[in-house]
């Protein structure tokens, strides 16, 4: 190395072992310095992707909540179409006894024929209404089990996609965590670097210093640059000394040794022993210069070779230093490659390339990787205009013959810019496979808003999908399946879960929507609430909560409380319909405990009401007696309705109850715990068989008293002819 002074100065050189160690010095701190600073680039591009990746991992977390939320509303929907069917089923049977109860007025009709033929057929007709009624209400009740179904697959398909999406969630938040372990690692490594340069070079100060810049103890060979001598000192290990020696009389250039007794001597010492001749230094070389507008020191290439080389002891090196002739900065390199964004200013090739930005010890300096741009020139900047990008962060791999781009993170102009005004947004994009070029995937824009397929995100997180395969997140948990282990998504207000959902990985398979709280939980469509399940499990559709409070509301809807209650109301329309939309057949059975009770079957044109009396089912059997008695005793009666004032006529439950007890649930004048009345009811039909024998019976008394009638006529007949 040759150390010049400014063109036409004068003075004498300095010693040879001064010059020496003025090189080396130099040579060392700004190697010192070079380190740290590519330490510090280095961590805060491994801290950004390390944030970038956690960025990733929380955006496909909160859209696997979504796409779950959506499959628990549609099994929701599944299980309340199966309570309508079975409320449906519930009506149906409600429908039957009432007509079942026309049919029995008809049959006490019958058995007054013999007064009234009229009123018989007035009954008939009655009864057909009421079965052609009860098989409306048998068709809308298939129709609601057949969409019951159709939901149900629909939600169990949706639960199934909620679970594959959960499993990439998890994979993507474990890459963050390594990823951010490693930026935390650098930047660990990165500040110890900086410290110990901070250490060594104290900067400019007006006086010698006691301690270093932490407060600490001076280390020898600690430098600073006193600004009032403008001199540059080292610290001895006990007081503080010049660190170079003046550059006056030093010469200008290897040829410009006029002034000189011995040529070859001159350069020999001053370690310049000719063109291409390698000279080995045994002190530090140091550089010591004042000079407010030249350089301290210059390296002119005026071949092609690199203008600086820094090997360590083997020579050729394999990782050196290197400052090609274009200013391209190298480091294990000895020639710049060309990748898929081009020619870096700065190069690295190592088995673990990195780079690393590490902030000093002072609390309010960050490590930070700046990646900025303006329009016009450097030394003359203009403002940016909206869609600019002012940085990229590139990946790259090499396909065999050149540096193909993979992926890319690029920050752009996301609006009209203006004085502290800069709308931003962060894009992300990736290759896929059979493409030689990256396609946009995600975006942060200025409002937060994360958006995938999308370029135009509508809310925190919005995903589209143009292709036919569905669109979901997902939420996998594999850890050990046991009763307490979970993957789902949940929903929270100031920090406290207020609902979720979640799988269960206890070996069962079950997917849970919950409401943490008191509070309902509501389904709606168009905006508007549709159905509800209260804090007690009651589930209604159609209405707000008191459904089942019948004494005192009057809503439409369906319901199913946790009673086991189940309910259907409606005013304009039929409250249920129960349909057989191709065959003849059943459409409503009715069970007692695990023993079949009776059914509804309808046909094209007919309705039965089926009631088990297989001889199979009965023992002791006898033939009816005293049944003319008892239809004696009965008090039919006419009366008006307290509700509405209309007229009825039929029986008093606890008269009928005291004739044929059979026909009559519920005690008379009974009250319930808080003293409301518990009425009786009657059920007609029981009066079918009673009635019947006392026809039989009837019958029996005119027949005898026909033949009586018969042999008396005969025999006035025959008392008149003698």
């Amino acid at each position: 190395m040759t150390i010049f002074r400014g063109p036409g100065g004068t003075g004498s050189a300095t010693s040879d072992s001064d010059t020496t160690e003025f090189q080396e010095f130099v040579v060392d701190a700004q190697a010192a310095r070079d380190a740290a600073l590519a330490a510090q680039t280095a961590a805060e591009l491994a801290e950004t992707n390390a944030e970038t990746a956690e960025t990733n991992a929380e955006t496909a977390e909160t859209n696997a909540e979504t796409a779950a939320t959506n499959a628990a509303s549609s099994a929701s929907s599944a299980a309340s179409s199966a309570s309508s069917a079975s409320s449906s089923a519930s009506s149906a049977s409600t429908s039957a006894s009432n007509a079942s109860s026309s049919a029995s007025s008809a049959s006490t009709s019958a058995s007054a024929a013999s007064s009234s033929a009229s009123a018989a057929s007035t009954s008939a007709s009655n009864a057909a209404t009421s079965a052609t009624n009860a098989a409306s209400s048998a068709t809308a009740a298939a129709s609601s089990a057949t969409s019951a179904s159709s939901s149900a697959s629909t939600a169990t398909t949706q639960a199934t996609n909620a679970a594959a999406s959960a499993s990439a969630a998890s994979t993507s938040a474990s890459s963050a965590s390594a990823a951010q372990t490693a930026a935390e690692a650098a930047r660990d490594a990165a500040l110890s670097a900086y410290d110990n340069f901070d250490d060594r070079y104290l900067g400019p100060k007006s006086a010698d210093p006691t301690l270093d810049n932490d407060g600490n103890a001076l280390l020898t060979g600690a430098l600073y640059f006193n600004t009032a001598s403008n001199v540059m000192k080292v610290y001895t290990g006990s007081s503080w000394v010049a660190a170079y020696v003046s550059a006056a009389g030093v010469l200008l250039a290897a040829n410009n040794l006029s002034d000189v007794a011995s040529t070859a001597t001159s350069r020999t010492n001053l370690g310049a022993a000719g063109t291409g001749v390698s000279n080995t230094f045994t002190a530090n070389q140091i550089v010591s210069v004042t000079d407010n507008t030249n350089a301290a020191l210059r390296i002119t290439q005026l071949g092609t070779g690199n203008a600086l080389l820094v090997e360590d002891s083997t020579n050729p090196d394999s990782t050196p230093f290197v400052i090609d002739s274009s200013g391209v900065v190298l480091r294990g390199l000895t020639s710049p490659v060309t990748t898929q964004t081009g020619q870096a200013g700065i190069q690295s090739s190592s088995i673990a390339s990195y780079a690393a930005v590490v902030a000093g010890a002072i609390a309010t300096n960050t490590g930070t990787l700046d990646l900025s741009r303006s329009r016009g020139t450097v030394p003359a900047p203009t403002i940016v205009s909206s869609g600019d990008s002012v940085g990229r962060v590139s990946y790259g791999g090499y396909d065999g013959a050149s540096y193909i781009e993979l992926a890319k993170i690029e920050g752009q102009v996301a609006g009209t810019p203006g004085t502290n005004d800069m709308p931003g947004r962060l894009v992300f994009s990736t290759t896929a496979d059979g493409a030689s070029s990256p396609t946009e995937r995600m975006r942060i824009d200025s409002a937060g808003r994360v958006g995938m397929g999308t370029t135009s995100p509508a809310a925190p997180l919005h995903v589209r999908k143009d292709q036919a395969a569905a669109t979901y997140v997902m939420s996998d948990n594999v850890g050990a399946v046991t009763a307490s282990t979970s993957s789902g998504f949940a929903c929270a207000e100031n920090g406290t879960v207020v609902a979720f959902f979640r799988s269960l990985r206890d070996g069962s398979g079950q997917a849970q929507l919950y409401n943490v709280g008191a509070q309902p939980l509501l389904f709606g469509t168009n905006n508007t609430e549709r159905a509800r399940i209260d804090s007690s499990g009651a589930f209604m559709v159609g209405n707000t909560g008191n459904f089942f409070n019948f004494a005192s509301v009057s809503e439409k809807g369906f319901g199913y409380n946790s009673a086991g209650v189940g309910a259907i109301s409606n005013n304009a329309a039929t409250a249920l319909a129960l349909k057989r939309y191709s065959s003849t057949g059943t459409v409503q059975e009715f069970w007692y405990n695990t023993s079949y009770v009776g059914r509804i079957d309808i046909t094209g044109t007919t309705t039965s009401y089926v009631t088990s009396s297989d001889y199979r089912l009965k023992h002791d059997i006898q033939p009816m007696t005293g049944a003319l008695a008892k239809v004696a005793a009965l008090k039919p009666c006419t009366y008006k309705w307290n509700a509405d004032n209309s007229d009825g006529e039929g029986f008093i439950a606890h008269e009928l109850a005291e004739v044929v007890p059979e026909c009559v649930t519920g005690e008379k004048d009974a009250v319930d715990a808080e003293g409301k009345p518990v009425y009786q009811g009657i059920d007609t039909s029981f009066l079918v068989a009673t009635l019947t024998a006392a026809i039989q019976e009837q019958q029996a008394i005119i027949l005898a008293q026909e033949s009586a009638l018969n042999a008396l006529t005969a025999r006035v007949a025959a008392l008149e002819s003698n």
